[in-house]
């Protein structure tokens, strides 16, 4: 799983809500938006995240971005979502490839 933080947010992208990609076992990704600290959001980390991993957060994303996530992953094959190109629309560029985080 790689997490994505408020200040690592892209400045246009920013915002009170969180956006969540997961994945299931037969490979397939869904992506959930949730205003930070909902009971739906704690659910999808706690024991939703049994069945459905989580494999990335952005936290603190607007509206836009947390539409931009759904529609990347959402209404696409699993073949074609890459969550490379999603972290690269959302977060500053200076986060990516950081020894903190392990882009796929």
């Amino acid at each position: 799983m790689e997490s994505f933080l408020l200040g690592q947010i892209r400045e246009e992208y920013r915002g009170n809500l969180v956006a969540i990609v997961t994945k299931g076992d037969d490979e397939d990704y869904k992506a959930f938006v949730y205003p930070f600290c909902s009971e739906e959001l704690v659910y999808l980390t706690d024991v939703g995240s049994v069945d459905r991993p989580v494999v990335r957060n952005y936290v603190g994303v607007s509206k836009k971005a947390g539409k931009l996530v759904a529609k990347c992953v959402n209404y696409l094959n699993a073949g074609d979502i890459s969550l490379k190109s999603i972290d690269l629309e959302i977060v500053t560029p200076h986060f990516l490839g950081s020894p903190l985080t392990h882009t796929e």
